[in-house]
C-alpha cells in the first residue's frame, strides 16, 4: 500500500523536524539562560508583585532540568513588611518554567517550586484556627498583608526540602516538637491539594514518619475539608507520643510501634479509618495513683473504625497478643459497637477476658468501671 508507506514517511520526517527544532531551541534557552543573573532587581520586583510581600535574592543561578528551563535564587528571603522583619528564609529556591502554560498564555508561568533549607513554625490554636510562620489559615483571619502570598501558595506546585519543621501546639492537646531533614510536596489545583510529608523524628519520638493527603476544600476553612489520609509512622516510642496526647491523662507507657494508619475525611471530621498496629514490649501504668500495670510482649493487630448514625462501631481482624510468654491460641476476630445512648455492644470469636480486663481497667473510671466487671462477668 503506497499511501501508507508514504504516510509513514511523512510522519517520521514531521517527528525528526520537530525534534530537531525543539533541540535547536532549547540550545539557544540554554546559551542564554545564564545571562538571567543580570537581572536580580528585576526578579525581585517580579515576585514581590506576585506574592503582595517584598523578597531579596541573594544571587542568581540558571539551567535546564531535562528539557525544561530553571531558574536558582541562592539565599532567598521574604519579608513581612518594607521593615525588613524576616518571615521566611531559603538557602535555595528553585522554579522550573511551565511550557506549555507560558506559551497559553504569552508569559513566562512557573510550573513548580522547590526550596531548600527552609525553618517553618506552624502553630495550632483553640477553635481550629492555625499559623504558618505567623500566617493564619483560619476563614477571614488571614494576617494582614499576607493575601497574596497564602492565594499563590494554595495554587502551585511546591516542594519543601532539606528543612526544619517546628510544631507549636497552644490548645495543650500535644506537646511542641522539633523535625529536622524534613521534606515536604505540596500540589494543589483549585480545591484540589495532594500533600505528602517525610520526617526523620527526634530519637526521642522514633524513627520516621510518613504523610499522605488527598484533599479537597479550602485549608483556611477546616471544617470543609473531605478526602483521605495515610499515615505510617516507624519504631515510635509509646512514651514521647502518649505524652503528647490525652492519653497522659490515664496511663504513662513504654515500648515501640509500628502504625499504619488510613482514614477518609467528611467535613473536617474522621468519618472511617483503617489502622494497622505492632507494638512491642508495652507496659502502661496508671495515673491515678492505683498500683496496676498491664505489660505485653507483642500486641498486633488491624483495627476498621466507622461513624454510624447512631454511634459508632469497630471491627477488630487478626488480633494477636502475647503476655509473658502466653499466646493466645490464634488470631481474634471482633466487633464493638457503641450508640450515642451509650449503650456498648461486644462480639468476639476468642478473647481472654482477663488480659482485657486488666488492660481496660486502666482507662475507665467510677462507674463505667463496674458496667465493664459486669460485661466480663458473661460467659
Amino acid at each position: 500500500m503506497v499511501w501508507l508507506r508514504k504516510f509513514r514517511i511523512w510522519l517520521i520526517s514531521t517527528i525528526a523536524i520537530v525534534l530537531i527544532t525543539l533541540a535547536v531551541i532549547f540550545s539557544i534557552l540554554r546559551a542564554l539562560l545564564p545571562h538571567a543573573t543580570a537581572y536580580v532587581t528585576d526578579i525581585e520586583q517580579q515576585i514581590s508583585a506576585l506574592i503582595g510581600l517584598p523578597v531579596s535574592i541573594g544571587s542568581l543561578d540558571a539551567d535546564m532540568y531535562w528539557l525544561t528551563p530553571r531558574l536558582k535564587l541562592i539565599n532567598f528571603v521574604i519579608y513581612r513588611n518594607e521593615s525588613r522583619d524576616i518571615l521566611i528564609a531559603f538557602n535555595e529556591a528553585d522554579f522550573s518554567l511551565a511550557i506549555f502554560n507560558s506559551i497559553r498564555f504569552m508569559m513566562p508561568m512557573a510550573g513548580s517550586v522547590s526550596l531548600h533549607g527552609a525553618d517553618i513554625t506552624i502553630d495550632r490554636y483553640p477553635q481550629s484556627k492555625w499559623a504558618l510562620q505567623g500566617i493564619r489559615f483560619s476563614g477571614a483571619e488571614t494576617a494582614s498583608g499576607s493575601g497574596e502570598l497564602v492565594e499563590v501558595l494554595l495554587n502551585m506546585n511546591l516542594a519543601l526540602l532539606d528543612s526544619h519543621v517546628h510544631w507549636r501546639d497552644f490548645t495543650g492537646r500535644s506537646e511542641n516538637m522539633d523535625f529536622d531533614d524534613a521534606s515536604i510536596e505540596i500540589e494543589s489545583f483549585l480545591d484540589s491539594h495532594s500533600v505528602r510529608m517525610d520526617l526523620a523524628l527526634p530519637k526521642n519520638l522514633g524513627s520516621s514518619l510518613k504523610l499522605v493527603a488527598e484533599i479537597n476544600g479550602d485549608i483556611r476553612q477546616p471544617s470543609t475539608l473531605a478526602g483521605s489520609i495515610y499515615l505510617n509512622g516507624k519504631a515510635l516510642s509509646l512514651d514521647s507520643w502518649v505524652n503528647r496526647t490525652r492519653l497522659q491523662e490515664y496511663v504513662r507507657a513504654e515500648g515501640d510501634a509500628d502504625i499504619e494508619f488510613w482514614a477518609d475525611v467528611n467535613a473536617g471530621s474522621i468519618s472511617r479509618a483503617v489502622a494497622r498496629v505492632d507494638v512491642r514490649n508495652t507496659q502502661l501504668s496508671c495515673t491515678d495513683g492505683r498500683a496496676e500495670t498491664w505489660r505485653a510482649d507483642d500486641f498486633a493487630g488491624t483495627f476498621f473504625w466507622r461513624a454510624e448514625d447512631d454511634g459508632w462501631r469497630a471491627d477488630v481482624r487478626d488480633l494477636k497478643l502475647d503476655r509473658g510468654g502466653v499466646h493466645w491460641p490464634h488470631a481474634t476476630n471482633a466487633i464493638v459497637s457503641r450508640n450515642d445512648a451509650g449503650g456498648w455492644s461486644v462480639a468476639a470469636d476468642y478473647l481472654r477476658p482477663r488480659d482485657l480486663y486488666l488492660l481496660a481497667n486502666l482507662f475507665v473510671r467510677g462507674d463505667l468501671r463496674q458496667r465493664f466487671d459486669e460485661l466480663l462477668s458473661y460467659r
